[in-house]
């Protein structure tokens, strides 16, 4: 189907965030980009992650807090350039 001009152009806010997104994932460090990858990309619960990286589930858990807490900040500090 063919899709509008202004279709077209409403998509580009949208490639703008996944950069950014994937730009904030490829600056956070490891441990924490994997624990977020493997839980909230991929889906995987964290008692799979945590068996998989061999950690205790608390610490996936507090992987994630912190990756996500970093997740903001690379976020906001990317919106202000």
């Amino acid at each position: 189907h063919e899709q509008t001009r202004a279709e077209v152009y409403a998509l580009f806010p949208r490639l703008e965030e996944r950069r950014v997104m994937l730009d904030a994932l490829r600056a956070m460090p490891e441990p924490y980009r994997s624990a977020l990858v493997l839980c909230r990309v991929d889906g995987h619960p964290p008692q799979t992650v945590a068996r998989r990286l061999r950690v205790s589930v608390e610490v996936i858990e507090a992987r994630l807090r912190h990756a996500l807490r970093l997740l903001d900040e690379l976020r906001a500090k990317a919106a202000r350039r």
